[in-house]
């Protein structure tokens, strides 16, 4: 099993993110087009926490909003929170426009697949990855 103890994943959707300097609207871009984020910090580990990936969440949920994004931000969530998330933000741009998804926290390979690892989750075995994280892609 190939483990990384910090993982940061920016996945843009529907089209390449251009920041305007000024957004006429918030969550829109100048042409109208909306523009979504879901930005998630997890650090709050309970065998190996991490320092940074709140702050770094933070930080990068100011300088989307700052763009004109309408963002969501979770913090040191839990596989549930992060699955309601996502689905969430995907719900959001069933009709269009941009997306940017940012993550900051643990994540594993197993067999060439890329999970994120909750704060709660419980892992022990390789077999438990699939059913106690959030599968990336």
């Amino acid at each position: 099993m190939k483990s990384t103890h910090l993982i940061r994943i920016l996945l843009v959707f529907c089209a390449a993110v251009t920041m305007p300097a000024l957004a006429q609207q918030k969550g829109t871009s100048g042409g109208g087009e909306q523009r979504v984020a879901l930005v998630i910090g997890n650090g709050q580990y309970k065998d190996s926490p991490l320092l940074n990936p709140v702050n770094d969440a933070r930080a990068i949920a100011k300088a989307l909003t700052a763009s004109g994004f309408k963002v969501t931000v979770s913090e040191n969530a839990g596989q549930k929170d992060m699955q309601l998330a996502m689905r969430d933000f995907g719900d959001a741009l069933k009709n269009g426009g941009v997306g940017l998804f940012y993550y900051a926290g643990h994540g594993m390979q197993v067999k060439g697949r890329n999970f994120l690892i909750p704060v709660d989750a419980q892992i022990q075995r390789e077999d438990e990855v699939a059913y106690n994280s959030v599968d990336a892609s």
